[in-house]
């Protein structure tokens, strides 16, 4: 009975001790001796409780090897997401680089696709990207608006007689006359081949007819010197326009109907002999 008993306890005290695996301070001792009471028997015998404290001493030395065994597990796996987080860090500043470069890439296309590489003039394509922003800024002027679309006259003669490499100094030189006298505020475009469109804000007809005019009046007076293929002579001669104006009527009015009036106002204006300004509402300059 009494060994049975015994074995109870320490049973019970392997169980009760726990504590004593992290405190190896504790009295074995005391702890056995708790648990007397459970087990009818008097003080438990030492040899039990070395016995007891040797299975938990072993116990102690098995869960500090498993512990350590799982702080080591635990290690590696931190090293290996470490290097995981290395590898994923490392691939997103190389996509980061990249995304900066397409973006960089981009916008230089897109100021390509902008601007025209012969003139310098801003092309058909960003005009119909300019309109809608210059529309939203309409709605708080007082100002007209107008739309004109000027053609070269006889630019063919020109590239037959000098060239297209004259004809294209020429383009860009009337480009370029045009561009220094007009406002920040206003638009041009080089819309196809000799046309170009002019955009721009004005009072009333007579101040968007005054700046058209003047504009004719500078091109007509630059001077181009080139050698002429068919006659084998060097000629000076100078360049105009037909001009054909529209006027926005309405703030719902389209790009795109402007440019057919004022195309429509151009033609009429190259019936009428050419160099001549022509609104769409047959105010006519009075250039020729």
């Amino acid at each position: 009975m009494y060994f049975k008993s015994s074995i109870l306890s320490l049973l019970l005290a392997l169980s009760f001790s726990v504590v004593s695996i992290a405190t190896p301070q504790s009295n074995f001792e005391e702890d056995a001796n708790l648990l007397a009471p459970y087990c009818d028997v008097g003080e438990v015998p030492p040899e039990l409780v070395s016995y007891v404290k040797e299975l938990l001493q072993k116990k102690a030395t098995y869960e500090i090897v498993k512990f350590c065994e799982d702080i080591k597990n635990i290690k590696d796996e931190l090293a290996k997401l470490r290097a995981e987080n290395n590898e994923l860090r490392s691939t997103l500043e190389s996509s980061n680089e990249r995304i900066t470069q397409l973006l960089q890439e981009n916008e230089a296309l897109n100021a390509i696709a902008s601007i025209d590489s012969l003139t310098g003039l801003r092309t058909r394509r960003s005009m119909e990207e300019d309109w809608q922003s210059y529309q939203e800024k309409r709605r708080e002027s007082k100002k007209e608006f107008f739309v004109a679309i000027l053609d070269l006259d006889f630019f063919k003669k020109v590239n037959d007689r000098y060239g297209h490499i004259v004809g294209d100094e020429v383009l860009k030189t009337v480009g370029s006359i045009i561009v220094n006298r007009l406002r920040e505020t206003d638009r041009i475009y080089r819309y196809g081949g000799e046309e170009i469109i002019v955009m721009l804000e004005a009072e009333n007809d007579e101040s968007a007819l005054k700046v058209f005019e003047e504009l004719l009046i500078l091109v007509k007076a630059h001077k181009f010197t080139a050698f002429n293929t068919k006659t084998k002579t060097t000629d000076t001669f100078s360049n105009s326009f037909s001009m054909g104006v529209a006027k926005q009527t309405k703030i719902e009015q389209k790009l795109e109907e402007l440019i057919d009036l004022a195309d429509n106002a151009l033609y009429q204006a190259k019936d009428n002999g050419r160099s001549q300004i022509v609104f769409y509402n047959n105010c006519l300059s009075s250039l020729n």
